[in-house]
């Protein structure tokens, strides 16, 4: 909103104003003219006599255009700001409808411009000019005006003339800045007010009395400073409580309200339960809750009239009837979901209705450590839904691992910087492996070596002999020049 600021000029006569008579609506005016233009009527707003501008009808008295919501922001309750040309606004939009001014310290535009003697600041200077001299002190840790210390340290003038007292609490020594009481004693107090405040909201006074009590034992537990800025977290757990059961029920019954990840928000307040109260935990029904839990998200993680959708619910019913004749587990279902969860999202993303052979192969090669699980739920799509697919003999996939292994063993062992006197034997265990396909030795167990004149090597192992070429040092003082 761009407010157009007023000459200084009366707005009836246009005579030059040192001071105005009257101000309406952001326009001023002479005396010669507020008594020309402003005549005693009674207002249509409170029935006041008061005078108003003669050229408006529904113009009202000064109380009634304060009764008015704030132009700016409208709020309805304000502390008077400013009454413009648009209406009245409150103190804090004010500055909205100020004409930009120089700071006479540092030069920036503002519309907060204030003046402020008792520093000696009788220009107006801007916000962070005028409260520059004030900052957090180092000491007690309050913000206040702070001077300069004989040891180079800026702190308030109470902490520089008294320095540090005992408390009155607790008798630890505390900066003189602090008051009453010291920072720990400051904390604890307010940690008794909002237990004793939020105390009287639950209607069971015994549950209010081990609410006061958890207090208590959050304080020791993690300090005033994260006591103070938990409790009112921890008390919605009491007050669930106290719409529930009116006590602190059993575990089983906290379980299935909360549930497994719900009971995790709350660790503290269990851990409470747990020492103070005897609460037993369940290790095996929480394990089963977060189980489900995770399974129901992988469900909704495909929309309901998604053709992956029937295919997972249809898949998930046959698991869990394994799971009612205590065949398998949840977590064992929750597992086996998660291959069937990937191949489904990626035939969804390629709008398919069923996964095929190349989708499977595609999965596999993005997920390979998944080749194994997903063996039952391509088992459960040929029974069900007759779609045959089949993925990588496991062994031969093993056996190529093995082989580029071995491969990149070897070429590390050629582009070595520097001969060691394992080498040879280092040479005879890759060989045997890469040549012959037999198994990779350690160097303590590898069968005896036979070298010939050429260089190269006959092992003899169960009765064969296995040939081997020489150490390639040459291949690699060529590959240095």
């Amino acid at each position: 909103m761009t407010l157009t600021v007023s000459p200084p000029e009366c707005a009836g006569c246009g005579r030059d104003l040192e001071r105005a008579k009257r101000v309406h609506l952001g326009q001023r005016y002479c005396s010669a003219c507020a008594k020309r233009l402003f005549k005693p009527a009674l207002c249509p707003g409170c029935g006041q006599l008061t005078r108003l501008y003669i050229r408006d009808a529904a113009a009202v008295c000064a109380d009634c255009e304060w009764k008015k919501p704030c132009v700016r922001c409208g709020k309805e309750e304000y502390p008077h700001g400013k009454r413009t040309q648009y209406g009245p606004v409150c103190a804090s939009c004010a500055h909205y409808f100020r004409e930009p001014k120089t700071c006479a310290l540092c030069g920036t535009l503002s519309t907060k411009l204030s003046r402020v003697p008792r520093r000696g600041l009788d220009e107006p200077v801007c916000p962070s000019c005028a409260t520059r001299h004030r900052a957090t002190c180092p000491a007690c840790r309050f913000h206040r005006t702070l001077v300069d210390a004989p040891d180079g340290r800026r702190l308030c003038r109470r902490c520089l003339e008294e320095g540090e007292r005992p408390c009155p609490e607790c008798q630890q020594p505390m900066s003189a800045g602090r008051g009453a009481r010291c920072e720990t004693c400051a904390r604890r107090k307010t940690l008794k007010q909002r237990i004793q405040v939020s105390g009287a909201v639950l209607e069971s006074t015994s549950l209010a009395a081990d609410f006061a009590e958890f207090g208590t034992w959050l304080d020791q537990e993690v300090g005033s400073l994260g006591a103070t800025q938990s409790i009112d977290r921890y008390f919605n757990f009491f007050l669930e409580l106290d719409g529930l059961w009116g006590r602190i029920p059993t575990y089983d019954n906290l379980l299935s309200h909360f549930g497994a990840e719900g009971l995790r928000r709350y660790r503290l307040p269990m851990r409470w339960l747990q020492a103070q109260r005897s609460v037993v935990v369940n290790q095996e029904r929480r394990e089963q809750d977060s189980e489900q839990r995770r399974i129901a998200g992988a469900l909704l993680a495909f929309p309901a009239a998604s053709s992956a959708r029937p295919l997972l619910q249809a898949y998930l019913d046959h698991l869990m009837k394994r799971v009612e004749t205590k065949r398998t587990t949840l977590r064992s279902v929750r597992l086996a979901l998660t291959p069937a969860t990937g191949l489904l999202r990626l035939m969804q993303d390629r709008e398919l209705s069923l996964p095929d052979q190349s989708l499977l192969d595609a999965y596999l090669k993005s997920a390979p450590g998944q080749r194994a699980a997903v063996s039952g739920f391509l088992n459960f799509l040929e029974q069900h839904v007759g779609v045959k697919l089949t993925s990588t003999d496991m062994k031969e996939q093993s056996a190529n691992e093995k082989r580029r292994t071995l491969e990149r063993d070897m070429l590390a062992f050629l582009r070595r910087e520097c001969f060691q006197q394992t080498d040879e034997r280092t040479w005879q265990s890759l060989g045997l492996a890469y040549f012959h396909d037999l198994p990779r030795w350690s160097l303590k167990r590898l069968p005896a070596a036979e070298r010939l004149e050429d260089g190269s090597y006959v092992v003899v192992w169960k009765g064969s002999r296995f040939w081997l070429p020489q150490v390639p040092e040459i291949a690699v003082k060529n590959n240095r020049e």
